[in-house]
């Protein structure tokens, strides 16, 4: 049969047969119904202003995640100026909230929000390391000190702008994510980072995960305001918009997020895996991981994850390349990954997904091939991947080695939530 999965930001799409008695079901979000008429959103971020109208603004920032998220910026951020400027507010920061994150290049930054819009407000790309552009506003209950961005702390009202998506560690994207790790320091987000190691932590998981908890604990210390998060389906459209608390709001749509994204997985894993990030997943390998934790939940040990991933931007993380590289080489334990970021000496987030795909990148278990970009060759071998340059060809290669292979297709593995 012919299988397709989204290829570069689904600017295209690649093909492989695969034999029909191999093939054993694909793993993807469900078929939903999108709006088209955006006008409830602004009633109902009218509604949420006039609830808090004895508050004077007259300096307001809008946060908005950054360009290696799908939320349609470009359609949600002039209602947003809009009604802002209908209540009086004349000054206005739009802050691109990076975290760690490295600035987009200028087309990629027009995709997220187009000149004209920019020309609007003043916009700002956060910069999680120039600690003269933080302020302290207190340490949230699980110890994590709070530097975040000044225009945002000096501002008399606050907007965070999302989507919520299935997380691997946050439990869900969206909410008071755009706080932290959205516009804090590198001190602050590594700190929060360090938590990944939790094994209360994990896709879809919210009651009891540490991660969230601190997040949502740093909002309410921030003052964020009111969030505008929406839902979207696998192509990028809007399903449903939730407007309000941070914490609240982003709850409701969560609801309707788990009843799309998530899938049941099958009775037996796969020998073969194929899987796409899918959506803008794929802008670089930092996003693309998040395809990997779902696959080896499908796969079997002995298996192989076939990656297929453009990565434009690159891999945008040496720092979890280079750990990888040093901890393969030296057969470092699990243990010794933890005592690494407890004491500092590699970065959280790359110390933390060391520590939970261990076995696939440490021990090879199960093996990843990329089908990538040759740019992409290089990280492959440091990660212990395979690089191949074309799909047919990797899993014809695959399926050659096995005598009754079975094959499942994630075609948006980085939002499904698989349980």
């Amino acid at each position: 049969m012919l299988i397709k999965v989204p290829f570069d930001l689904m600017r295209r799409s690649l093909s492989v047969e695969v034999p029909d008695k191999a093939f054993e079901s694909f793993i993807k979000p469900a078929n939903v119904d999108a709006v088209e008429e955006l006008s409830y959103i602004r009633a109902k971020l009218r509604r949420e202003l006039e609830l808090r109208g004895g508050k004077r603004i007259e300096r307001a920032a809008i946060l908005i995640d950054d360009h290696t998220r799908p939320t349609p910026t470009n359609q949600l951020l002039p209602l947003i100026i809009e009604e802002l400027q209908s209540l009086g507010v004349k000054d206005l920061d739009v802050i691109l909230a990076l975290g760690t994150h490295e600035a987009p290049p200028p087309e990629y930054l027009d995709m997220k929000i187009e000149p004209s819009l920019r020309s609007k407000v003043n916009f700002t790309l956060h910069n999680a390391y120039d600690k003269d552009l933080h302020r302290f506003v207190g340490i949230t209950r699980f110890g994590t000190p709070l530097w975040l961005n000044k225009q945002f702390v000096e501002a008399d009202f606050s907007i965070g702008v999302g989507s919520i998506f299935p997380s691997e560690v946050a439990g869900f994207t969206g909410g008071g994510k755009i706080v932290l790790p959205g516009i804090a320091s590198y001190e602050t987000i590594n700190r929060n980072h360090s938590m990944t190691l939790s094994p209360k932590v994990d896709v879809g998981k919210l009651n009891d995960n540490v991660v969230r908890a601190d997040i949502d604990d740093a909002a309410k210390i921030a003052g964020l305001d009111l969030i505008v998060d929406v839902v979207l389906d696998c192509k990028g459209s809007i399903v449903e918009a939730f407007v309000g608390d941070p914490i609240a709001s982003h709850r409701e749509g969560v609801k309707l997020c788990s009843r799309i994204y998530r899938v049941k997985r099958p009775r037996r894993r796969a020998d073969i895996v194929i899987a796409s990030p899918g959506g803008t997943e794929d802008i670089d390998f930092v996003q693309a991981i998040k395809a990997l934790t779902v696959a080896k939940k499908l796969c079997k040990d002995d298996g192989v994850i076939i990656l297929a991933a453009a990565c434009p931007l690159g891999a945008q993380w040496p720092e979890l390349e280079d750990y990888v590289a040093r901890a393969r080489e030296a057969r470092y334990s699990r243990e010794e990954v933890v005592l690494d970021v407890v004491k500092g000496r590699v970065e959280a987030v790359a110390g933390g997904m060391v520590y939970r795909l261990y076995d696939l990148f440490i021990e090879g278990r199960p093996r990843v091939v990329m089908v990538s970009r040759s740019e992409m060759a290089d990280t492959c071998a440091k990660l212990g991947f395979t690089w191949h340059e074309d799909l047919q060809e990797a899993v014809d290669e695959e399926l050659s080695r096995r005598r009754r292979p079975r094959v499942v297709v994630a075609p948006f593995a980085a939002y499904t939530w698989v349980y």
